[in-house]
């Protein structure tokens, strides 16, 4: 999978991206957002809710890959949608920390990280290779 694209999905990772912040984070509501996106409400709103669904396990996993990289674990907030948004956030400045600004964009590092799967219906086990180690974090 091309890192600017999710599985299943029309539009860029970080128009879903965007949408997920805004949405997830508490900064606004599904139909300001896709209206500003040029994107049906539905279609956000469908983005949202399956973002939603397996927030706890991409928290969980990508707060794991945190403390693979930098050796601590990240301050996460109570609530899966956020906590999941600041372990994106997290994981992308630890990838950035040890790779440099060579980094892609915070969404389509996680669209490698994800293999695609960031809004798929069943989330696999996350198995992530960090140096000559295999990592697979603990599912909540």
């Amino acid at each position: 999978m091309p890192s600017f694209v999710l599985m299943w999905r029309l539009d860029v990772v970080e128009l879903i991206g965007e949408t997920l912040e805004a949405v997830a984070g508490g900064v606004s509501g599904v139909r300001p957002v896709a209206a500003r996106g040029d994107v049906p409400h539905s279609t956000a709103r469908d983005w949202v809710r399956r973002f939603q669904a397996g927030a706890e396990v991409w928290a969980a996993a990508l707060a794991a890959a945190v403390v693979e990289l930098v050796g601590f674990a990240p301050q996460l907030p109570v609530g899966s949608g956020r906590a999941a948004l600041e372990a994106v956030r997290w994981a992308w400045a630890a990838v950035q920390a040890r790779a440099g600004p060579s980094v892609p964009g915070r969404w389509a590092l996680i669209s490698l990280i994800t293999g695609g799967r960031l809004l798929a219906a069943a989330i696999d086990p996350l198995w992530l290779m960090l140096g000559g180690r295999r990592l697979m974090p603990p599912v909540p």
